[in-house]
């Protein structure tokens, strides 16, 4: 697959991430993304080599937002919502997406994004890899604004906990079952 190789290429080599953005990547991500929209496999990877394209690199994460990338993300958690692999990649790429960006953390705000990962922390509320990467979003997304981050990691924290907390109450009942 396509967006695997991409998203591997790019996990720990700047080199390979740079030319991935001028090669015409993103387009071809998103390209795949709006053409497989419940491909779960296809979605996942994509929102994997996004999150991977993003590391350390606002101008890539300004090049994301601006070819389709933050709309096929929030697409494929909306398409998927049910699907806990792909809802997980997609916080985390939500996340990297919003690390060095006000913009893009604006973007995702008005896009419908947190109200998106705080409906992946209640439908995935049994899976604990989507809750820590819910959080890794909304961390990178509300505390990163200086006038609102105590509140906004207040906020993460307490979502993340209560979700946590629904999550083991649940694993517990299941075991005891």
């Amino acid at each position: 697959m396509i967006c695997t190789a991409l998203g591997c290429l790019c996990t720990l080599n700047s080199q390979n991430r740079e030319r991935v953005i001028q090669g015409n990547g993103v387009d071809l991500m998103v390209l795949f993304m709006s053409k497989h929209p419940t491909n779960e496999a296809i979605q996942q990877e994509a929102c994997l080599a996004i999150n991977n394209l993003c590391i350390n690199n606002a101008d890539n994460e300004k090049h994301i937002v601006d070819k389709g990338g933050l709309n096929a993300v929030l697409a494929a958690m909306k398409n998927l919502s049910r699907c806990p692999d792909v809802q997980e990649a997609a916080c985390f790429a939500l996340g990297a997406l919003c690390v060095n960006n006000g913009n893009n953390r604006a973007a995702v705000a008005k896009n419908g994004g947190l109200q998106s990962i705080v409906g992946v922390m209640d439908s995935c509320s049994n899976s604990a890899t989507v809750q820590i990467a819910a959080f890794h979003a909304l961390r990178n997304i509300v505390c990163r604004n200086c006038e609102y981050s105590y509140v906004g990691c207040l906020v993460s924290f307490i979502f993340l906990s209560f979700s946590l907390s629904r999550s083991l109450s649940v694993s517990l009942s299941l075991s005891l079952s």
